[in-house]
Parts: structure tokens; C-alpha cells; sequence
């Protein structure tokens, strides 16, 4: 009986104090499992509030727009982040994409689909998420879309449909993590392709993806979705890189 009775109250206070429950960024253990952070990441990951009105990414001056959207069209309305790419989350997203750390998806979603709430009134209604596309070489090579996943995950938080395979890669484009926004552009050009305008047209949009850098690949997408005749292209992502690069 006395057995019972403790092991009853042990699982009390493993509903009420779940153990094992980890900061996905860093593995340390946490006792708060609403984002699965410890105290020390929340701390590191929060927002700046000053940040660029058309991309979203962190600002260090008074102006509203980075250097980026001062001097380049964008074809997206708007985009944004909940996190910036660098330290741990940089860390984790490099995990998430190319160690196979899928389980990570959930995560990043949550605070993908509190950032949607937070400009819900700004962006409106929306009918679909589309993760953006990889080519099909590239994705057989890593397994997975890692935009895909986060837009499945992030579609069940806010009941927003995923539109998946209208969109296409059509060129397997070298990676982008080295090149300028001018080499962005080229390595861009004609790179997207959409199968079925008539499931675009007229509709309200959010491109989904895992990375903001310079925001190339997001507006490629939205152009060539608005030629199909989006009537909106909006962008969100995991994370965004830090906006002050004089090289974009």
C-alpha cells in the first residue's frame, strides 16, 4: 500500500515537474516544457525590437528598412522570424537540416505560429502555407524538405491548409551560403516554376522556409507565385540572419 501511495504521488509530481524534458537548443534540462527552453536560451534567443518593416530582419539604426529592401524590389509584402540565425539557434537549425534532427520541426513551428499571431492583423486571412520548394536531386539527397515539415507543423498550430507540389525547383541551384545578393540572383533566375495557376490565383499566401539570409530565394518564389496571380505573397521563417550586411 505504501508503495502505491508513492508511487502515486510520484506521478503527481512527474506531471506537475516532467523530468527528461530538454532545452532543444542546448540539452540542458528545463522544468517549463512551453517551449522547451531553458532560462539561459530564452534570454539568448529574444527578438530585437528594432527591426526592418519589409523583411523583418534586426536593425542597429533608426532607419525602417535594411540596405537590402532600401535598394533591391521585393516581391514578397512581408516577411518574418521569430529567431535570429546565429550562436545556438544557428546550431540547431544547422542539426535540424543536415543531421536529420526532423523532431526539431515542432519546435521552431511554435514560435513560427506565435509570430504569425503577432502580425495576424497586419497579414489577414491567408489560404494557403507553401514550404519552399528544393529540387527533387536535393531533397533525395537529404530525405526530407526541411520547409516542408516546418509547414505541416506549423499548418496543425494555426489550421491554415499546406499547398505542397504546385510550386517547383526546377533548377538545382549550388547552395547559397557564400554568394552575394547580386550571386543570389543569378543562381535564382528561373529557378521556380508553378504547375497549376488556377490553385494560385486570387489567393492570399505565406511562403514557408527555414532561413531569411538575404531574402533571395523567398522573393523568386513570390514573383513568380504573383505572375500566377497570387493576390498576396507573404514570408515566414524559423530564423532570420542579421539584416547589416553591406555586401547584400
Amino acid at each position: 500500500m505504501e508503495e502505491e501511495i508513492k508511487d502515486f504521488f510520484n506521478r503527481i509530481v512527474e506531471t506537475l515537474f516532467p523530468s527528461g524534458v530538454t532545452c532543444f537548443l542546448c540539452g540542458e534540462e528545463v522544468w517549463d516544457d512551453k517551449h522547451v527552453l531553458c532560462n539561459m536560451c530564452e534570454k539568448e534567443v529574444k527578438f530585437p525590437s528594432k527591426f526592418c518593416l519589409r523583411c523583418g530582419t534586426p536593425l542597429h539604426s533608426l532607419a525602417d528598412y535594411c540596405l537590402t529592401c532600401k535598394n533591391n524590389k521585393r516581391y514578397f509584402a512581408m516577411a518574418r522570424a521569430p529567431l535570429v540565425y546565429k550562436d545556438k539557434v544557428a546550431g540547431a537549425i544547422k542539426r535540424f537540416k543536415y543531421e536529420n534532427k526532423r523532431y526539431m520541426a515542432k519546435y521552431f513551428a511554435k514560435f513560427m505560429a506565435e509570430e504569425f499571431e503577432r502580425n495576424k492583423n497586419e497579414i489577414g486571412e491567408i489560404d494557403f502555407l507553401i514550404p519552399v520548394p528544393l529540387h527533387e536531386e536535393k531533397e533525395k539527397e537529404r530525405g526530407f524538405n526541411q520547409s516542408k515539415l516546418l509547414a505541416d507543423e506549423l499548418s496543425k498550430m494555426i489550421g491554415i491548409p499546406v499547398l505542397d507540389g504546385n510550386l517547383i525547383r526546377v533548377k538545382n541551384t549550388q547552395t547559397q551560403t557564400e554568394l552575394s545578393y547580386k550571386e543570389r540572383q543569378e543562381n535564382l533566375e528561373k529557378a521556380f516554376k508553378v504547375l497549376n495557376w488556377r490553385e494560385i490565383k486570387g489567393k492570399r499566401i505565406v511562403l514557408i522556409d527555414d532561413v531569411l539570409t538575404t531574402g533571395s530565394t523567398l522573393s523568386h518564389c513570390a514573383h513568380v507565385l504573383s505572375n500566377s496571380g497570387a493576390a498576396a505573397v507573404y514570408a515566414l521563417t524559423a530564423a532570420t540572419t542579421d539584416s547589416e550586411r553591406e555586401d547584400d
